[in-house]
Order: C-alpha cells, then structure tokens, then sequence
C-alpha cells in the first residue's frame, strides 16, 4: 500500500491537564495520555486492488452483511508511518498500537473527471511510539532563547 499513499499524518500526542490550587496559585500536572486519529489518503489502483484490501480490513472490524462487530483481537493492528528521504532511506519512523479503520470513504467517481479515485482512511490507534535515531535516548532536548531575549531579561 506504501505506493499508493497521497497524504498522511504523523501522531498528535497530548495529554490531561489537571489543575491543583495551591496557596493564591495554581499547578498543573498531566493525567491520561491521548493520541489523536490520523487520515490517510490512498490513490486507488485497479492492479493493486487498494480498495479490497481497505475494504477486507473494515468487514473485520463490522460484517454489513451479518450486522456482527468483531473482536478487537480480529481487527487491530500493528502500522508502521515512516518518513523517508528522497533516496527512500527512512529518517523517521513511528510504530502505531492496536491500529483501527474507524472510518472509510471509498471517493468519489467524477466521470467529467480524469482524476484518479482517493480514497480517505481515519485510524484509531492506542499507542504511538517513535522509534527513529533518538529513540530511547536518555538525553533531553534543550530549549535555548535566542541571543536577543537573553540579553534582555
């Protein structure tokens, strides 16, 4: 399916704020994690036969035909969002937990138009984690002020 790929979306990640008064302030801290659905947008290939396959994963999340949702065991799966260079050597790359197909538009057929069938995918997922080249490192990101801001406070 990576070929077929138009548009994508990288994890949002946030979580809770909850809010402590304490004296005449106030502290915050975080509470449950939450990531945010994603979109994709796939060009659908009569060859490769993309709507089948987003189809096939939709009817084992609900069987139109049965009326019957089946158990997350059948449906959720592991993805992968890579972000590669143009030389296809990956540079980033996330792993999606328990990966859903919550909605699916099949597209449109505009026959005035010679535009190729898109077709939109939302996934729900539980987790995501980033497993590129700083993955795991123990060192934090440090946040600097430019020259000017330091110099004025």
């Amino acid at each position: 399916m990576e070929l077929s790929l138009r548009q994508g979306f990288l994890p949002v990640l946030s979580n809770d704020e909850h809010e402590i008064p304490y004296g005449n302030e106030r502290v915050y801290y975080a509470g449950k994690a939450r990531v945010e659905p994603g979109t994709l947008i796939l060009g659908d290939y009569v060859d490769r036969d993309i709507a089948g396959i987003i189809w096939n994963w939709r009817l084992s999340v609900y069987n139109p035909a049965t009326g019957q949702v089946n158990y997350a065991s059948q449906y959720k799966k592991q993805a992968s969002l890579l972000v590669a260079a143009s030389d296809g050597t990956v540079q980033r790359q996330w792993q999606l937990i328990g990966t859903i197909p919550l909605a699916v538009n099949f597209g449109d057929l505009d026959m005035a138009s010679s535009d190729q069938v898109l077709i939109q995918v939302s996934l729900r997922y539980d987790k995501a984690i980033y497993t590129g080249p700083y993955a795991g490192s123990n060192s934090l990101p440090t946040l600097s002020a430019p020259a000017s801001l330091v110099g004025g406070l």
